[in-house]
């Protein structure tokens, strides 16, 4: 994570995290290690806060946590308990949100932790959720995507895509659309912001290709990843415009 002049780094196995400066590389403070595993990629920032989330696949024990960015110390933590967090905490304002393998997506106040909102969907989330204003979109392993105003104190329904296959990619919003990729089937499918109707979708030539989605300018970068090792690994450009 890039913000404010600074780099955090979080370790691959998970033990701790680096400040860097971002013009030199200079460690602006020395390592700061948590008694936790943090989730590869599974870090944001707001204000100089870390949001991270941390998961114990052996007692289904998920949690997630704010530290100060520059000293490591901690402001709030949270435990689910069942149910892992595997994705990313998204920051909209002072809300922190994530999804979970209990199948619920989670609302917290960044400045105390408190839980704001839960809300069950149909199975487990690994989807890191979108939002755009008072627009929160996050996709679930029921094959479905869904949509929320979160504009009150509780979610509110907009509508529901059902795709057929487990939704575990990242959602994007950008324009008009909703940028959700399936489960290990090399599919995109891209769908209205406003009703959940599919414009558009594209299909990789492997099947068993995992898609990791970013959108700018006009145009939908793909990056391909395929546990098969049957070429599926790329990175395409295709035209938001078109199909």
């Amino acid at each position: 994570i890039v913000a404010d002049g600074l780099v955090f780094v979080i370790k691959s196995d998970g033990s701790s995290f680096y400040v860097l400066d971002e013009t030199t590389g200079a460690r602006v403070i020395d390592q700061i290690s948590f008694n936790e595993s943090i989730l590869a990629g599974g870090a944001s920032y707001h204000s100089g806060r870390l949001i991270m989330v941390a998961s114990n696949w052996a007692f289904n024990l998920g949690s997630i946590f704010c530290v100060n960015a520059t000293t490591g110390d901690y402001l709030w933590h949270y435990s689910i308990n069942p149910g892992q967090i595997e994705s990313s905490p998204t920051v909209s304002g002072n809300r922190v949100y994530v999804g979970t393998t209990d199948n619920y997506t989670y609302c917290f106040d960044i400045e105390t932790g408190a839980m704001k909102w839960s809300k069950a969907l149909g199975g487990p989330i690994y989807s890191s959720p979108a939002i755009e204003g008072n627009l929160l979109c996050i996709g679930c392993s029921d094959g479905k995507v869904y949509a929320f105003d979160i504009s009150g104190d509780q979610p509110v329904s907009l509508w529901t895509k059902t795709i057929g296959i487990g939704i575990k990619g990242s959602i994007t919003i950008e324009g008009d659309k909703v940028y959700a990729p399936g489960d290990r089937n090399g599919q995109l499918y891209v769908l209205n912001k406003n009703n959940g109707d599919l414009i558009w979708s594209w299909a990789h030539s492997s099947t068993g290709s995992t898609l990791d989605v970013t959108v700018g300018n006009g145009i939908v970068f793909v990056e391909c990843s395929s546990v098969y090792g049957d070429g599926g690994i790329g990175l395409y450009a295709l035209n938001a415009s078109l199909p």
